[in-house]
Parts: structure tokens; C-alpha cells; sequence
């Protein structure tokens, strides 16, 4: 693992944007730490507004190729465009990767160190404030000299500033949200004082609608299209939350299918379709929120089902992708600790599926001991509980299933 040191600037809505990006870049890299924010004069091109600028150290193994990459999809995400003629001019985010302790030459795109980082001011003081005693690997002078030097020949030099405090609520991500159990924890997380964002996949015009019932109720709330079966789709999910609200304190992975897969016609591809969305999408969702949970001190949930300690007949592949998500919440909780909680709420019969007729349905309420379904309030109050309720509890399960489990 590498130190890693990226410079951030802006001068378009720059309060706003460095929040943004340093929510992006936790979710991207490890972050070990960032230093203080310093307002600048604009460097070749004076005819614009101050910049703020930051510097953030990284701790990766990651080629430097693949952090610009990274760095220019980050930029992009916060409205970034390149003018070929101004290209120093008003921008709304620049990231370089300016240093890598004990790496010198180009590496694709990237010239390391970076050509002019010897005599800028704007970000030598901020790297200094990281680093000091690190040399510049070339010419091997401390960063804090050299920031000093740049300093006495500046004529406006970088002057420390404290961004105003972040008043905005918790902010909550629920895959699935727009109908059904996923629309009733997104309501009662909402209730409960927290900005909300959902995904769906099929479901937007529930999904417009329920946007539109919480703005009206004064909630922000963000509505995602996602397929989260697609491996990219996961991480444009968490890119497009911090892109609108800059953090991320709650993950709920409450997105699942339950196809009927009885061994004898179950095939591969089916196994593996269930198995993308209802496991593979919480376990990535979870890596991809990881570094901005950690941040926030936040919490995961997970919504399993007592299918998963306890097989349904001819769903054998619903069945195994909860019992996975079980296992996944224990593993999370340990991998996530002690920053991130990671628990989960199992239920029997909250919300029947569609298509369950009357007999079914009796049916299955007699072999509860109380003999009713708890209805997905009950669900999204033990959410909640998850959420706001207890701050010590991880790897832990919930079961709501009327007492089916106790006499099985």
C-alpha cells in the first residue's frame, strides 16, 4: 500500500463541491486524511473567482492510471467541463493526483510527481499540512520547506478558512424503496427526520409519486432508476446519493426478486439472476458505501427472510441468496466494525406477493402462533429501530415472523 496525495480545487458553488468530492473520493479510496481547507488565488488565469482547495492523503495499492480514471469520473459527476480555451479557467471541480511516495515517471496520463507541484503554493501549504516531513521525491526537500518557500514568494498566499457547519440531516439509501415494504421503510425513515434516497427498477411511476408525496411533507428525497443485478449500476447508485446530497449515513438493501425455481427446471442463469440482485447487490452496495459509511459512523440493513434459516419448497434459489444475505450481515458486521453497524430483519409474513389467493393465504397465517401477517409498518418500525434505536447492536437478526419460526 502507497501514499497517495490528491490535490481538490474549485471555484463553482466550492462549498458545496468540496463536500461532494470528499464524500466521493471515501467511497472511491481509503482515506487516511484530509487537510484543512485553504481559500487561493487562481493560478494562470486571474480573471475569476478564489479557489478553495484541499489535499487529501490516500492509502492504496491502486495503479495511478486507474485513480485519474477514477479522479476524471469524480469530476465528471460534479458538472466538470473542459474548455480547450480556458483550460485553467471557473471549474466546479479539478482532482490530480500530484504525488506517490517513491514513484517518479509517467504512468499513462499521469506524470509523478506532478510537473509543477515544486512551486504552487496552493499545493504545496495543504500537502504540508499532511506530510511535511515527506520529501518531494525528486528533489528531495521536505514539502514543508518548499511550502514555505512558495509562500514568501507568493503574493497572495493560501489563507486558511473554516467551511460553515453541516446542519443537513442523516441521509438514508433504500434499495427497492418505491413500493410495496421498501416504500413503507422509506416513509418511516423519512418520518423519523432523515433525508431519503430509493432505487427502483420498474416501478418509476410509484417511484414520481412517492417523490413527490415527501417533497410535499417537506422531505428531500432522490429517486434512482438502477437494475442492481448490473455491477455498475451499484456504484452509480452510491455516486449519484453523494452527488446530490454529499453523505451517506444509512444503506438499507431491501431490493430482492423471488421467482418460483423448483430443481427440477432450475437453471443456471436463473440461479445466478436471483442470486446478482438479492445477494451480489447488498455485499457491493455495502463495499461501494463502505468508506462514507465508516465516516459517518452509519449502519447497514439488510433485509433477509426466515427462507433463509428455513427453505421454502420450490424456491431454492430465493432461499439460498437469503441465507447468503445472513451470512453476509455477520461477515459485514465484523469487516465494517467498529465504525458501521450491520444488522438485518428476517420477516415471515409481512406483505403477502401478489398473487397469493385467499386459501393460500389462510393457510400459511395457520402455522403462525398468532395467526396474522405483521404488514410492512411492523418491518419498516424494526428499520428503524436498526437505524435510529440502538447504537451497540451489529450482526445481529431481527425475526418478524408471528411466532412461525418457535414451532416449526
Amino acid at each position: 500500500m502507497s501514499r497517495a496525495f490528491v490535490l481538490f480545487g474549485a471555484n463553482i458553488q466550492p462549498e458545496r463541491h468540496v463536500v461532494r468530492a470528499m464524500a466521493l473520493l471515501r467511497a472511491s479510496f481509503p482515506v487516511v486524511a484530509v487537510s484543512p481547507v485553504y481559500r487561493t488565488a487562481p493560478a494562470g488565469d486571474p480573471d475569476q473567482e478564489d479557489f478553495l482547495n484541499v489535499a487529501v492523503e490516500l492509502r492504496t495499492s491502486a495503479p495511478p492510471q486507474m485513480i485519474h480514471e477514477r479522479l476524471r469520473e469524480i469530476e465528471a459527476l460534479l458538472g466538470r467541463r473542459r474548455d480547450p480555451t480556458r483550460p485553467l479557467g471557473p471549474r466546479t471541480a479539478d482532482l490530480d493526483l500530484v504525488l506517490v511516495e517513491g514513484l517518479v515517471g509517467t504512468f499513462g496520463a499521469v506524470e509523478l510527481p506532478h510537473p509543477t507541484l515544486a512551486d504552487q503554493a496552493f499545493a504545496l501549504v495543504p500537502l504540508a499540512d499532511l506530510a511535511p516531513e515527506l520529501p518531494h521525491p525528486t528533489l528531495g526537500v521536505p514539502l514543508a520547506d518548499l511550502a514555505r518557500r512558495a509562500v514568501a514568494g507568493s503574493p497572495r498566499p493560501p489563507v486558511r478558512v473554516e467551511l460553515g457547519p453541516n446542519h443537513s440531516p442523516r441521509v438514508a439509501l433504500v434499495t427497492g424503496g418505491a413500493v410495496r415494504l421498501g416504500r413503507a421503510i422509506v416513509e418511516a425513515l423519512a418520518a423519523a427526520g432523515h433525508a431519503v434516497a430509493f432505487s427502483y427498477r420498474s416501478s418509476a411511476r410509484h417511484a414520481e409519486t412517492l417523490q413527490a408525496s415527501l417533497a410535499a411533507a417537506g422531505v428531500e428525497a432522490l429517486a434512482v432508476p438502477a437494475d442492481l443485478a448490473q455491477p455498475e449500476a451499484r456504484r452509480h447508485l452510491v455516486d449519484a446519493v453523494l452527488v446530490h446530497f454529499g453523505r451517506l449515513d444509512v444503506l438499507v438493501n431491501n431490493a430482492a426478486i423471488f421467482p418460483r425455481t423448483p430443481i427440477e427446471t432450475l437453471s443456471e442463469e436463473a440461479f445466478q439472476e436471483v442470486m446478482a440482485t438479492n445477494l451480489a447487490a447488498p455485499v457491493f452496495l455495502a463495499k461501494a458505501a463502505a468508506g462514507v459509511l465508516r465516516h459517518g459512523q452509519g449502519c447497514i440493513v439488510n433485509i433477509a427472510d426466515i427462507y433463509g434459516l428455513f427453505p421454502l419448497r420450490h424456491h431454492l434459489a430465493y432461499s439460498v441468496s437469503k441465507a447468503g444475505l445472513l451470512a453476509a450481515t455477520r461477515a459485514l458486521a465484523a469487516e465494517l466494525a467498529p465504525e458501521v453497524r450491520v444488522n438485518a430483519v428476517a420477516p415471515g409474513i409481512a406483505l403477502f406477493p401478489e398473487g397469493y389467493d385467499e386459501e393460500t393465504r389462510k393457510r400459511l397465517l395457520g402455522r403462525t402462533l398468532l395467526g396474522r401477517e405483521g404488514g410492512a409498518e411492523e418491518v419498516a418500525a424494526a428499520v428503524r429501530y436498526l437505524v435510529d434505536g440502538t447504537h451497540t447492536m451489529t450482526g445481529q437478526v431481527l425475526v418478524l415472523d408471528g411466532g412461525r419460526t418457535v414451532v416449526l
